[in-house]
């Protein structure tokens, strides 16, 4: 557990107990949801995350102001459903980086990332794959989104026994802040045909939202994804 200012953060096995913080993970990732479709300017997003926990606080149930706060909620909560399943196991397995801060005596997750193993070379190689990654609204501007990246990624370093100057890494997403981010840090983009390929090597298949993903990017839907090697030669981009 280290600290940091008056944010906390939980690496791997200390971060498991908060799978069962459900109703935590969920209003973290309807803010990151809302952001990948667009929806991140609707409202001004600290004032809607207030408004969301206020509300929670005194006992409404979702569905009450879902619609309020995040329009076209029928694509949304379908994905939220299946990010927290995959949250939970990931977090479970000690996948994970999560971030808190105590609000009114309360110890709130304010922040989290986790890492899987995203997908496989041709040759055989597991490539990882830091997803998740958000931090409400509140706290940005603080770095502890960077922050939290870094610890995932030393986490996955540290579980697989691996060096830095090996590791390769494959990401996706639709947030321009993200894309320039990952770009200048030297990873490069592939198609999403070859994300997708990455993944059937490691998995007996995607997920319905990764296969929607893909057939929202080729009808020019701004998802990208983004590997820090060649695809063709399995050899790591200079950093």
């Amino acid at each position: 557990m280290l600290q940091k200012p008056d944010i906390t953060y939980y690496v791997g096995e200390e971060a498991v107990s908060f799978q069962e913080d459900t109703a935590g993970l969920s209003v973290l990732q309807r803010h990151a949801i809302a952001a990948n479709y667009d929806h991140a300017n609707v409202w001004f997003p600290a004032l809607r995350e207030r408004l969301e926990v206020f509300l929670n606080s005194k006992g409404f149930e979702q569905t009450f102001f879902n619609d309020f706060i995040y329009p076209g909620n029928w694509t949304r909560d379908k994905e939220l459903k299946h990010t927290i399943e995959k949250i939970k196991y990931e977090i479970a397995f000690g996948q994970s980086v999560i971030a808190t801060q105590v609000q009114d005596s309360r110890e709130r997750i304010v922040g989290m990332a986790t890492y899987k193993i995203g997908g496989k070379t041709k040759s055989g190689e597991n490539v990882y794959e830091i997803g998740r990654a958000s931090v409400l609204p509140s706290v940005r501007g603080k770095r502890i989104y960077s922050e939290i990246r870094s610890r995932c990624y030393n986490l996955a370093l540290a579980d697989h026994k691996l060096q830095e100057n090996n590791l390769k890494w494959v990401t996706s997403t639709k947030n321009p802040t993200i894309k320039k981010m990952v770009s200048d840090r030297g990873m490069r983009e592939i198609s999403f045909d070859d994300y997708l390929a990455l993944g059937e090597r490691a998995n007996s298949g995607w997920s319905e939202e990764m296969i929607n993903r893909a057939e929202n990017t080729r009808g020019g839907n701004p998802w990208s994804a983004y590997t820090n090697y060649d695809l063709k030669t399995d050899q790591l981009y200079p950093s």
